[in-house]
């Protein structure tokens, strides 16, 4: 009997555990494809750079979130040039996890050369808003930080995302 209980004890946490995990990252409608384009100020050694920023956001048949695309134009006359997302770009993954009615705290792994320096690791705090509080969008909330050589990149500004076809409805968690 014992065995037995402690068999079910770790199958409940077990399930438990796989259903928080899941939760925190599980975006919606999964599988789809969106576009998110917007305007991103960035900066690191030089003020004031605005890029339009155009990326491609898949969501697998699990829930997981990527940037499988993404380009900078200008703009700024830097953009997309000198300041461009590293090549070829991996697909940078997306982790978050809903924290009110119809948004979410999300993080975006990045890799972006910016000038002489380089931009990569984890950029945050963004939010993703969807329903009640959209238009469905990402947001830097207020100014996104992310590891940078030789200084610290930050960004400020908005993405609107949209779905591509046949994919329909919000990004959402």
């Amino acid at each position: 009997m014992t065995k037995t209980l402690s068999v079910v004890s770790c199958a409940a946490v077990l399930a438990v555990s796989s259903f928080g995990v899941a939760n925190a990252q599980s975006f919606q409608p999964a599988p789809g494809i969106f576009k998110a384009v917007g305007n991103l100020e960035l900066y690191q050694t030089i003020d004031g750079v605005d890029c339009n920023v155009d990326a491609t956001i898949e969501v697998n048949a699990a829930g997981q979130a990527y940037i499988t695309s993404m380009t900078f134009s200008p703009g700024h006359p830097l953009c997309g040039t000198l300041i461009r997302p590293l090549s070829p770009p991996p697909p940078q993954l997306i982790t978050g996890s809903p924290s009110g009615t119809d948004e979410g705290s999300i993080n975006i792994n990045v890799n972006i050369q910016a000038g002489a320096g380089t931009c990569s690791g984890v950029l945050a705090p963004l939010k993703l808003y969807w329903g009640s509080k959209g238009p469905n969008r990402i947001v830097t909330d207020p100014t996104a930080t992310v590891t940078g050589s030789p200084s610290t990149c930050y960004a400020t500004g908005y993405l609107n995302i949209t779905p591509v076809a046949p994919t329909t409805g919000e990004l959402k968690m």
